[in-house]
């Protein structure tokens, strides 16, 4: 929530596009808004979709394959080989998914927010049946929960069997479960109304989240044995035949499927908004700078070429690590960002601020992301090396890029860019903003 909080101000301080991009832009320049938009482009927003997609295909693969026999069955007849077996064809059908969201957001802007819309009214009627189900079978007294049947031997397992790797790592796949609730900040420019209804998004995005993520696990707290919910392998499906039988294992899935579906058109509708403003500023290739009025095409089939190389390269774990470590050092910056912003900049120090978060918010929010990067780095340090030679690798190839145009324009400067949402300051400095006397 403190998260949200910032976000919140920094959406209704600048307006325009690009989220984290553009806020790092303005606090400490070129630099470290290029890094995050290298690592953004090339591991997060591709990383997001690439997990997405694959999550999506594989409940697909097991609807596909499901049999009328009770999941445990399953489970016991081919569980152990479902992360491998199938591995080919869930990759198919997961480029498939891909490639049809792409083609979706490539359609009108009117249409992407029909979609928007209608995803997240299936996602609250998904969780509504979840809840109503875990109500259910407690009322019943058939819940197989630990919150109604109490299994000494899995209480003494999970007080005395857990490292501080798998906290941390349980820590990045939970949180993770958040991911997309910054993707408003990326498409600040399409919201009418942006210095009421940006804030009203955040907050309230994130709390209906967390309170629906509360109730769906108190919901397999009751359902599901101790045992079921420390597999990955079909606990859903078990928890729709344990809830409503046969349909509830077939609905269940279905409103998975859809969910995830929901979610990676949201992440490929920011990140290409996200590559499009980057375009716009000159830090990006200018093919990818398409007009307002139209798709940005050009940064929806990159952004399809990265998830479909990751998802063909890595396990999906490996993904959500690589990603959470990048994600919270970003975070953190922002963080870092509205407070140079607030007291340091000599731009945004005075500039109007329609929604002003207290002090301590950004140090809260910044000692969490630097709470779980020491945990990260102390557990999983060759991530962050990984990390750190990616982002040397992306400055490299935008100082040879830089060098190609400065040949080919004769060494001539290139022209300033018009930062999105700044203030007016005065003709003097427009003027110098324009031919770009004021860049960092």
């Amino acid at each position: 929530m403190s998260g949200a909080l910032c976000y919140a101000e920094l959406g209704t301080l600048i307006t325009g596009n690009g989220g984290e991009y553009t806020y790092l832009l303005e606090a400490f320049g070129r630099f470290p808004a290029l890094a995050f938009l290298w690592t953004s482009v090339t591991l997060l927003k591709s990383g997001s979709a690439a997990i997405l997609a694959s999550v999506c295909a594989k409940y697909l693969h097991r609807l596909l394959t499901m049999t009328s026999a009770p999941p445990t069955v399953e489970r016991g007849v081919d569980g152990d080989s479902a992360s491998t077996a199938p591995g080919i064809l869930e990759l198919v059908v997961a480029v498939l998914v891909l490639t049809a969201t792409v083609a979706i957001n490539a359609t009108s802007m009117r249409s992407v927010n029909r979609m928007h819309s209608v995803f997240m009214v299936i996602k609250l009627a998904a969780i509504a049946v979840v809840c109503a189900a875990g109500i259910t079978v407690y009322a019943r007294g058939t819940g197989l929960g630990p919150l109604v049947v109490h299994d000494k031997v899995a209480a003494n397992a999970s007080a005395t069997g857990i490292s501080s790797h798998s906290w941390v790592l349980a820590m990045q796949a939970a949180l993770w479960g958040f991911d997309g609730w910054n993707n408003l900040n990326y498409v600040t420019e399409k919201v009418s109304q942006p210095e009421k209804n940006v804030p009203r998004a955040l907050i309230l995005g994130v709390a209906l989240v967390t309170v629906c993520y509360v109730l769906t696990n108190v919901a397999y707290l009751i359902v599901l044995p101790a045992s079921m919910l420390r597999q990955d392998q079909g606990m859903v499906m078990e928890f729709g035949w344990l809830a409503f039988g046969r349909v509830g294992q077939v609905l269940l899935p279905v409103f998975i499927v859809i969910s995830t579906f929901g979610a990676l058109h949201s992440s490929i509708f920011s990140g290409a908004y996200l590559i499009q403003s980057a375009a716009q500023q000159s830090h990006f290739p200018a093919a990818f700078a398409t007009p307002p009025n139209q798709p940005p095409l050009r940064a929806l089939a990159l952004q399809w070429a990265l998830a479909a190389v990751m998802l063909a390269s890595a396990q999906l774990m490996q993904l959500i690590h690589w990603y959470a470590f990048a994600a919270y050092l970003f975070y953190g910056a922002t963080a870092v960002a509205l407070l140079v912003l607030r007291y340091v900049s000599t731009t945004w120090r005075y500039a109007e601020r329609p929604f002003q978060v207290w002090p301590t918010t950004p140090v809260v929010f910044l000692l969490a992301c630097t709470g779980m990067l020491a945990v990260s780095v102390a557990n999983e340090w060759m991530h962050a090396l990984y990390l750190m030679l990616w982002t040397a690798f992306g400055f490299l190839l935008w100082a040879v890029g830089q060098a190609v145009n400065r040949a080919r324009a004769g060494n001539v400067a290139p022209a300033g860019y018009a930062r999105p949402g700044a203030p007016a300051m005065g003709e003097a400095r427009a003027e110098a903003d324009e031919v770009g006397l004021l860049r960092e």
